[in-house]
């Protein structure tokens, strides 16, 4: 045991989707964790909760916004930004360099260049949600001086307990409607690929990265394997064991055509893998809704 597993780590986000994950896989692992959430801030009248001034790791996966939240409401990526600049200023005074995880998006790779995108691959986000995460990984950076930053770009996140938040979640938005006999909506061409990683994966390799004393500043965390949503819409039907009406709509401006992450650094630097299938996380997802 070393002296980041009896150091609380603080969890910033820690009742979102990622972050009660990330919470409970922490203090399973028998680490403490500080839970920071909008009811309990690490903030409060610009000053930082005294709990969390020492921790060592700080996990920043708090957002309040998806891709149809930041496209129809931009100011809210505006918040997002001047959240996680305020905390950041807090921790320049800090004598030490605590490691910040900070979840970004695999949206702020350039279209221009084909998939599977690695981390050197180059940034030109098309969305104003991409934009704001790409501003944000550049105000982490900028502050390398006072902290140890990595920058988690996360793949299509998916799993047990995923709202449905509008605009965002194709999984959990079919899975649901598929619950609730309701018709799957599909949204663009069905052969728009992505890549679908699982919850207990993300959480994995961010418990690497806690233990790890030299992680690079950008990685990738994804599945690496591309599906496209037709396939997806076949892999429902599968799990689900039903035939359910289909409705198909305009694609919206801020999705990508192709979308998938090389994640050979994660398994080279963090020793990392995803251990869960599309067909596994799928089957998991469905019966914690059933």
């Amino acid at each position: 045991m070393n002296d980041l597993d009896t150091a609380p780590a603080a969890v910033i986000g820690a009742s979102g989707f990622l972050g009660s994950h990330l919470v409970r896989a922490l203090t399973g692992a028998g680490i403490p964790v500080l839970r920071y959430t909008r009811q309990h801030p690490v903030l409060h009248d610009g000053s930082m909760d005294p709990m969390a001034r020492a921790a060592p790791v700080y996990f920043y996966v708090a957002t309040g916004v998806n891709p149809g939240v930041a496209a129809a409401a931009p100011e809210r990526v505006v918040e997002d930004e001047r959240a996680f600049a305020a905390f950041l200023a807090q921790l320049r005074s800090r004598p030490d360099r605590p490691t910040v995880v900070f979840t970004s998006s695999s949206t702020n790779y350039a279209t221009a260049t084909d998939p599977p995108y690695r981390e050197n691959s180059p940034l030109a986000p098309e969305s104003e949600y991409g934009a704001g995460k790409l501003r944000m990984e550049r105000l982490l950076l900028a502050h390398a001086d006072a902290v140890r930053p990595v920058i988690v770009r996360l793949a299509s996140l998916y799993g047990p307990g995923h709202r449905t938040d509008p605009g965002h979640g194709v999984i959990a938005h079919w899975l649901t409607a598929a619950a609730r006999g309701r018709a799957l909506r599909v949204i663009g061409d069905g052969s728009i690929v992505r890549d679908f990683v699982h919850v207990a994966d993300v959480v994995a390799a961010m418990l690497r990265i806690h233990r790890c004393p030299e992680v690079p500043d950008v990685l990738n965390i994804g599945s690496g394997v591309p599906v496209s949503l037709d396939r997806l819409l076949a892999e429902v039907v599968a799990v689900t064991g039903r035939e359910p009406r289909i409705e198909r709509s305009p694609g919206r401006g801020f999705d990508r055509a192709q979308l998938w992450v090389d994640i050979s650094l994660a398994s080279e630097t963090l020793g990392w893998r995803p251990a869960t299938d599309l067909a596994t996380g799928l089957r998991q997802t469905w019966r914690a809704l059933s």
